[in-house]
């Protein structure tokens, strides 16, 4: 089995980097995220104050370099929580819409509205069971 070794970088946080492996590090240690909202990991962050922000948008601009404006940051495979650089990439709004609706993540015809992020399909679906 190979070992992959953890390379850290910095991000655009004053002393926080981020892991090849998708790992966010603060000043005294490695921050334990939590499920955000719509479903990306989160982190807390204290920069000027306390502040949330995305994992995925702190790997991809220690990886991938800062974000050119007018794209977001898009999870190849489509898995919300697989935060390693390759599988993050800068594409343009539509072409994330486009890739989420070509993987079945993008609720449209009678799915679209209340259920349409995964999660809340499944949940929605085993509490109606």
């Amino acid at each position: 089995m190979k070992v992959v070794e953890e390379i850290w970088k910095p991000t655009h946080y004053q002393n926080y980097d981020a892991s090849n492996l998708g790992r966010i590090r603060g000043p005294r240690k490695i921050l334990t995220p939590y499920l955000g909202t719509r479903g990306y990991l989160t982190c807390r962050i204290y920069c000027n104050g306390p502040a949330t922000e995305l994992v995925h948008i702190l790997v991809a601009f220690a990886f991938c370099g800062p974000r050119p404006d007018g794209l977001v940051v898009n999870h190849k495979d489509g898995v919300k929580a697989n935060n390693v650089p390759g599988n993050l990439e800068y594409i343009t709004d539509l072409e994330n819409h486009r890739h989420a609706s070509r993987l079945g993540l993008k609720a449209t015809g009678l799915r679209h509205g209340k259920h349409t992020h995964p999660e809340a399909w499944r949940k929605h679906n085993a509490s109606a069971a």
